[in-house]
């Protein structure tokens, strides 16, 4: 058995008191196990499982992995279809929204749409992918107008090439409420 310095398992930002290591690694399964697994009823799957490191980590990365069996994990990742990262969101980081949005409006322009059916594609599924993403992260202002640029052209050309504002967007992104009021 070997001896490494202190170390924590982070849980919601801060480390765990039961989760925090005096002495050496082999310690730190146990009280895994005992913490979160059998009190569920769940069982880690190493194989699925990803142990992502600080650089501060070097020192005990190797045996952690070995004791853990974990592989290690690299960020940029994605969990339940978000990013995972550690910095701020960028345009970048988005693509694969705007990637997501492209792809539902390019299945529905085959289809011949009314406008109403163009605003209840939109409320009901351009903007959930929107919503399901901002629960997450503040989407920065690049990524906002990419948003309403699409979102925008599809509900006014729709499957053609041409097509005007009927009406101010200011007035489509009302709440119903205050549309019924005008």
């Amino acid at each position: 058995m070997y001896g490494t310095g202190p170390f924590s398992v982070i849980l919601c930002g801060r480390p765990h008191p039961a989760l925090q290591s005096r002495g050496p690694i082999s310690g730190l399964v146990p009280t895994w196990a005992g913490f979160i697994c059998l009190p569920l009823g769940l069982h880690t799957n190493p194989r699925k499982s990803h142990l992502i490191l600080s650089k501060a980590a070097n020192g005990v990365r190797t045996s952690l992995l070995e004791t853990l069996g974990f592989h290690e994990g690299r960020l940029p990742l994605r969990y339940l279809g978000l990013p995972l990262i550690a910095s701020r969101l960028t345009l970048l980081d988005c693509q694969p929204l705007l990637q997501k949005i492209d792809a539902r409006i390019r299945g529905w322009n085959s289809v011949g749409l009314s406008f109403a059916g163009r605003v209840h594609l939109i409320k009901s599924v351009l903007l959930a992918f929107e919503v399901y993403w901002a629960m997450a992260f503040l989407f920065p202002k690049g990524v906002i107008k990419e948003i309403v640029k699409r979102i925008r052209t599809f509900l006014w050309k729709g499957n053609s090439s041409s097509g005007y504002p009927k009406v101010a967007w200011e007035s489509v992104c009302k709440p119903i409420e205050e549309e019924a009021k005008a």
